[in-house]
């Protein structure tokens, strides 16, 4: 491990020029005791493996990229997981392959780290953006071992981008669970501000891009879902009943809401059973009119850009 060093992972699937981005604004940062660790995900043989090759070719003189390619695609975990043990910096940041830091993300964070040594991690405001238009600001708003706003809220960080974390601290929570295919940065923070506490950072220091169009397939989603409650039943089970209750109605909603983007009758008749399981007075009346106008919404997207 090398003091004061960052490394910063940058995990890649089917990538879109937007990874080019992600690159240039890691190295661009006004912190400089840093390296990037760009991990390929794709299947060799495929345009996506092709085309992410002619991405790097772009950076092949840089001396802080690093580029590794997986043998087959395993999954975000895993590539996560492999950039972990080809770095070595004594801190640990994460960007997605559609995201980038604004240019004192790598400076800010070391230096919040450098003033208070028992903190594990931290985390900053993230602008969010859908189809290059600005819709708002995912602020950080709690510190401590805030696990339990984890359960509560899964979108505390706004991203997986937004993670800042001491090797150390990792080394000792461990690597990336591989059995999940989705929530792989929830699962991890989850079980890392359960000892270790995070610092809420309040500067606009990431940027994350929506994908409208990424619909989780039902079957899947449900399946994780199930793995989180499976997984962290015993932190669910210290949360109060009416946290309790919250958490899994939430979840439940949001299997309802992916159940009725897939225009499958079963799917929906199954997730619309599990809601009613969790919340007896809300309708079916009520369920339709409050999650059909944003469906057909991001439905109209789609169409529009199919269209183009």
């Amino acid at each position: 491990m090398i003091q004061d060093k960052v490394s910063v992972i940058i995990t890649t699937y089917k990538a879109t020029d937007r990874l080019r981005d992600a690159i240039k604004s890691v190295l661009n940062q006004t912190y400089e005791h840093f390296e990037v660790c760009v991990v390929d995900d794709n299947n060799p043989d495929t345009e996506s493996r092709a085309y992410t090759e002619r991405i790097i070719q772009e950076f092949a003189d840089h001396p802080k990229l690093k580029y590794i390619k997986h043998e087959r695609n395993k999954n975000g975990s895993a590539a996560r997981n492999t950039g972990i043990c080809a770095t070595d910096g004594e801190f640990i940041a994460f960007l997605d392959d559609d995201d980038i830091y604004y240019s004192d993300r790598l400076a800010k964070c070391v230096g919040a780290l450098k003033k208070d040594v028992l903190l594990g991690g931290v985390y900053t405001h993230v602008d969010i953006y859908e189809d290059e238009i600005p819709i708002g600001v995912r602020h950080a708003e709690f510190s401590g071992k805030i696990w339990k706003d984890f359960l509560l809220n899964e979108g505390v960080m706004g991203t997986g981008s937004n993670m800042f974390l001491r090797r150390t601290c990792m080394t000792e929570i461990g690597f990336f669970n591989e059995a999940f295919l989705r929530y792989q940065d929830v699962e991890y923070m989850l079980r890392f501000t359960e000892k270790y506490a995070l610092l809420a950072l309040p500067q606009v220091l990431v940027r994350k891009n929506i994908q409208v169009t990424n619909i989780p397939e039902y079957k899947k989603y449900k399946a994780n879902k199930l793995l989180i409650f499976n997984t962290f039943g015993y932190l669910i089970n210290r949360l109060s009943e009416e946290e309790r209750n919250h958490f899994y109605y939430q979840h439940y909603m949001a299997l309802y809401r992916t159940a009725i983007a897939s225009c499958n009758r079963k799917n929906i008749a199954e997730a619309m059973i599990d809601c009613e399981k969790m919340n007896p007075k809300l309708t079916k009346k009520e369920k339709l009119r409050g999650y059909f106008p944003r469906v057909f919404k991001v439905y109209a997207k789609i169409r529009k850009k199919l269209n183009r």
